[in-house]
């Protein structure tokens, strides 16, 4: 009886374990397939997708990062409003993933560093490293980032 109870819990213990991790089931059809998807398959998928965004910016391929966007940014805010929501002595040199929270099966939470300079109007150069968090959703059949509000000197240096 006690063996059989010990299972019991350890089954439970494994049960609570994977619904807290985050294991999500893909959607039919999308590009994770169907049936069930682990969380790093997941995340490395978002992953790729961040990373391909935030090396498109670096590189300021303005065009590649903003087929990133959500439809609904891409919608309301046309391509060269997106190029000018960039201040344009902002210079990203690097972008390193610390972490990729996949909360659930249509979000997903990217933790990184962002390497960067920034000329000031009185002619200082700034440099930095900053820790940043950036949202990514999953909807008709990938992954996308939601750029919110412009990224400006202001909102990194802050």
């Amino acid at each position: 009886m006690l063996r059989l109870m010990k299972k019991n819990l350890v089954g439970v213990f494994f049960l609570a374990f994977v619904a807290a991790s985050g294991v999500v089931i893909g959607e039919e059809g999308s590009s994770v397939g169907s049936g069930e998807t682990s969380v790093s398959e997941l995340g490395g998928i978002v992953k790729q997708r961040f990373q391909k965004r935030w090396q498109a910016l670096i590189d300021k391929d303005f065009e590649t990062a903003y087929g990133l966007e959500s439809q609904a940014y891409r919608d309301s805010v046309d391509l060269p409003s997106y190029v000018g929501s960039y201040h344009p002595d902002l210079v990203w040199n690097s972008v390193k993933v610390d972490k990729v929270n996949v909360e659930d099966k249509t979000k997903a939470v990217v933790s990184y560093r962002l390497g960067f300079t920034f000329k000031t109007d009185w002619d200082m150069v700034l440099e930095n490293t900053d820790f940043h968090e950036e949202e990514w959703f999953f909807e008709n059949g990938d992954w996308w980032h939601d750029k919110k509000a412009p990224v400006s000197p202001y909102s990194v240096l802050n």
